[in-house]
């Protein structure tokens, strides 16, 4: 899915900057705007677009390479006309590295850029930057047009230590399509016993061994549970974790899943874990609450900003296993209890997640960018202590 033409010439043409490109193998950046392009595709009124990948999705060892035909490309649409906005989406570490020299380079081909910041890791990846690094970002996140964040917390983190404007930034929630639009219905309930789900890299960052103890624990022994833990890593060792603690026939890791699988997976759930050391703002919990799964997860990054305690989910303290095993033994034994909290989040969906929405919005960015194409004032009121 490389790229989409209108005949009219009435839409900006706009570069969309992701790395691996529009592929749910991608992660969370490319299934989100896999879901923004189909969403433009069902709903009419999108860009014309085309799809760069600064980094390819093959081995990082090749990655300066496709950072080089990116340059070009962009070079290439940009001399031709064809390219009128830039949307680079930016995380840490490489991603970073990859993108100040995009930034760079539509600064000097004077296009204007709308940056799409995701990742967990930034505030704590941006800190750690010795100080003439952190003095460049923030010199590129303030060329930018407009600068997307994913919530309240992120859009703090951007005006406070890359001394961007608030008048700049964008506030955004991901955003995924309604499940209630396709054929297939939820099947959860069939067995009469309560689907526990994880969807993400296992690994600590994510609370693999968090949602691991607190499964082995007591107060959820004689309960009628089961738990599939869907995403890649180091599957085999937790498998062996499992196994030694007698959980193989209540545990299943099915390794990394399709985005097909994933939302059949989502149609059987009852209730989706995600206790996470930091995140941006998880696909998979948006799509939970999509599709009426009771969500348990961590106050960390933007989830806090839709997933209120005892409301439109529960919220546990990062690391808590004890926490945890509460809170699943609470919605695993009520049934009711889990419904009421599955419909809060359900309406959290409605009002504020649904892509197509969403589309809407980013479209409009991409138009007030092509119609400025001014550049900014090079003067900017330094904020205390950002870069320091």
């Amino acid at each position: 899915m490389p790229s989409q033409r209108h005949p009219t010439g009435t839409e900006p043409s706009v570069l969309i900057v992701c790395s691996g490109g529009l592929e749910e193998h991608s992660g969370g950046v490319g299934r989100l705007m896999l879901y923004v392009v189909d969403a433009w595709r069902r709903n009419g009124g999108g860009p014309a677009f085309r799809v760069i990948d600064a980094r390819g999705r093959g081995s990082i060892v090749w990655s300066p390479l496709h950072l080089l035909k990116a340059l070009i490309q962009i070079t290439i649409a940009t001399i031709t006309g064809k390219a009128s906005v830039l949307h680079v989406n930016i995380s840490v570490r490489g991603s970073a590295i990859r993108k100040s020299f995009i930034l760079l380079l539509a600064t000097i081909l004077r296009r204007p850029v709308i940056l799409h910041l995701h990742d967990g890791h930034f505030e704590s990846f941006f800190k750690g930057l010795p100080k003439p690094g952190r003095t460049l970002l923030a010199k590129l996140f303030g060329k930018a047009q407009k600068v997307i964040v994913l919530g309240h917390h992120w859009r703090d983190v951007v005006a406070r230590d890359l001394n961007v404007p608030l008048d700049d930034i964008v506030m955004l929630y991901n955003a995924v399509p309604d499940p209630r639009a396709a054929v297939a219905q939820p099947t959860r309930g069939e067995t009469g016993r309560c689907n526990i789900l994880f969807l993400g890299r296992l690994g600590p960052w994510k609370g693999v061994p968090v949602l691991l103890d607190a499964l082995s624990s007591e107060r959820l022994r004689n309960l009628d549970w089961h738990a599939t833990l869907a995403g890649d890593g180091p599957v085999d060792d937790y498998r062996e974790k499992v196994h030694e603690a007698g959980m193989s026939d209540r545990v299943h890791f099915p390794g990394w899943v399709s985005s097909s699988a994933a939302q059949s997976l989502l149609r059987q759930a009852d209730i989706l874990v995600l206790p996470s050391q930091g995140e941006g703002l998880p696909m998979s919990v948006l799509e939970a609450l999509a599709h009426s799964v009771a969500v348990i997860a961590t106050p960390v990054g933007s989830i806090p900003e839709l997933i209120t305690d005892d409301g439109s989910g529960l919220l546990i303290p990062v690391g808590d296993s004890a926490a945890l095993a509460s809170a699943l033994h609470r919605l695993v034994a009520n049934k009711q209890e889990r419904h009421r909290i599955a419909a809060t989040g359900r309406t959290v969906f409605e009002r504020q997640l649904d892509v197509d929405v969403y589309a809407t919005k980013l479209a409009e960015l991409y138009r007030g960018a092509a119609r400025t194409r001014t550049e900014k004032p090079p003067e900017r009121q330094p904020r205390q202590s950002q870069t320091s």
